[in-house]
């Protein structure tokens, strides 16, 4: 399986994801495709949900990623 899948280049015109970024900035853009990177890689693309762990990995905020 090659590590691919699709992303559309106007994806951040989309209306959840303005709202995302009113939200959390483009730091949470950046974050909501990371966790998505994770997700494409993650066996059945499913992740733990252990917070923590992510936002270890992520370099973030905890309380970034519960939201």
């Amino acid at each position: 399986m090659t590590p691919y899948f699709p992303h559309e280049s106007n994806a951040r015109n989309d209306e959840k994801i303005i709202a995302l970024r009113m939200k959390h900035g483009w730091q949470g853009y950046g974050i909501y495709w990371a966790i998505i990177e994770k997700l494409r890689d993650a066996p059945g693309h499913r992740l733990s949900t252990e917070y923590r762990i992510i936002a270890y990995d992520l370099q973030t905020d905890i309380r970034l990623i519960e939201s």
